[in-house]
């Protein structure tokens, strides 16, 4: 537990920049200290609540993993919620105005879990290419010829195998 301003905090992602903003505390190491002091450019704090800024959104309140898991659960479940996907879902939660480091890989791992939108979630039958039929009037008309390889060098020092396909015959 952290004291800052005389409200008890448990130490989590949001303690370090906290710390620096209100206190001017910074870690003992250079580069841990250079990294806060880079990450707080981007916070801002209202009392004692940090929040992030953004150039085109309003400020966003900085949420502990608890805070997180609980607007996670609301937004997705709850009682207007949509059982979006994880990436509407992070977006939807922003829009909201809340912000933690590692929102689109939480949402994306809640969703991934959720019973409901395994069970009705669309499923995509369509192949990830599309198919092409191949038309030869005769046999030996077409010809499909590649080079496959390297192997371990066999007798005579052969490395690759030449193959050719007949698209009629196969």
């Amino acid at each position: 537990m952290v004291m800052v301003h005389n409200i008890q905090r448990k130490l989590d992602w949001r303690s370090p920049i906290l710390e620096y903003i209100l206190e001017n505390k910074l870690p003992m190491k250079k580069s841990e200290a250079r990294a806060i002091m880079f990450k707080a450019r981007n916070y801002c704090t209202i009392g004692s609540v940090l929040y992030r800024r953004a150039l085109t959104e309003p400020l966003l309140r900085c949420l502990s993993p608890e805070e997180a898991d609980k607007a996670i659960l609301e937004v997705h479940t709850g009682i207007c919620g949509e059982h979006l996907g994880g990436k509407s879902l992070a977006l939807k939660i922003m829009r909201q105005g809340m912000y933690w480091p590692t929102i689109r890989k939480d949402c994306e791992g809640y969703v991934r879990k959720c019973q409901a939108c395994q069970r009705h979630g669309n499923m995509s039958h369509r192949p990830t290419t599309e198919l092409n039929s191949i038309l030869a009037p005769c046999s030996f008309y077409q010809w499909g010829v590649d080079i496959v390889g390297p192997f371990p060098k066999s007798k005579g020092q052969c490395q690759y195998i030449v193959v050719a396909v007949n698209y009629a015959t196969k």
